[in-house]
């Protein structure tokens, strides 16, 4: 049986973020896959056949699996979504080692600031900026980018 349950978890696991990841499922039929797996290991005391406690075990991995790719969605932040396509000046501290590329360098920004003319907006999000190729900024540098918000 222990093999099967590994089977359940991993198979049931996966099951969930497929359907989370093709299909706007939410948290609310997560919980029900959970329910129905808790009643199936719970009638697997009374009735000692494996396949119902099998089944009941890749429920609720199916509903852990739908409540980890709901839980990692990523929300845009409100602020940024009104200057799509409009130059911006961003503020913000480099997360990752700048990633050199043959014709740009480029950076994981958290922002912290949106400035727009004299006006400066907080910020809470994550941006990639394209800099020119020579760029001289590391990990942990305050930097300021200015261009096209995409």
């Amino acid at each position: 049986m222990s093999g099967s349950v590994v089977w359940a978890i991993s198979l049931g696991f996966l099951a969930g973020v497929f359907l989370r990841s093709f299909a706007l499922v939410s948290w609310p039929v997560a919980l029900f896959c959970v329910f129905v797996g808790l009643l199936a290991v719970t009638y697997f005391i009374f009735d000692r056949r494996t396949i119902i406690a099998v089944i009941g075990i890749a429920c609720i991995a199916s509903g852990a699996g739908i409540l980890r790719m709901d839980a990692a969605r990523l929300v845009a932040d409100p602020v940024l979504q009104g200057h799509l396509d409009a130059k911006v000046s961003l503020v913000g501290r480099v997360i990752a080692e700048p990633d050199e590329r043959e014709r740009s360098v480029r950076l994981r920004v958290d922002v912290s600031r949106l400035l727009v003319g004299s006006t400066s907006v907080p910020v809470d999000a994550r941006v990639l900026v394209v800099a020119p190729l020579h760029t001289e900024v590391s990990y942990g540098d305050t930097v300021r980018a200015e261009g096209e918000l995409q």
